[in-house]
């Protein structure tokens, strides 16, 4: 998975995350590390992916959904710097 994180879609379809998160790479709107996995909302995910700082995930509906380090603006956004919790 990404550089610092860790992430798993269980059979329900529920993702998780685990790890350092000083970029928002897990999803939950703040810059804490996790050594236990928390829950990234939602129960249809299908596929998730994690490039360094910045997480990918698409849904069963074929939403695609960015967050974490956006430092290049790679969660396009139309901005670059900084962390975003996820987004549509």
């Amino acid at each position: 998975m990404g550089y610092i994180d860790t992430a798993a879609i269980k059979t329900d379809g529920t993702l998780w995350m685990m790890g350092r998160n000083n970029k928002g790479g897990l999803g939950q709107n703040d810059k804490t590390d996790r050594s236990s996995p928390v829950q990234i909302p939602g129960t249809t995910w299908s596929k998730v992916d994690a490039q360094a700082y910045s997480i990918f995930g698409i849904k069963t509906d074929g939403t695609l959904w960015a967050w974490g380090g956006n430092v290049y603006g790679e969660l396009g956004l139309n901005n670059a710097g900084g962390f975003s919790d996820w987004k549509n």
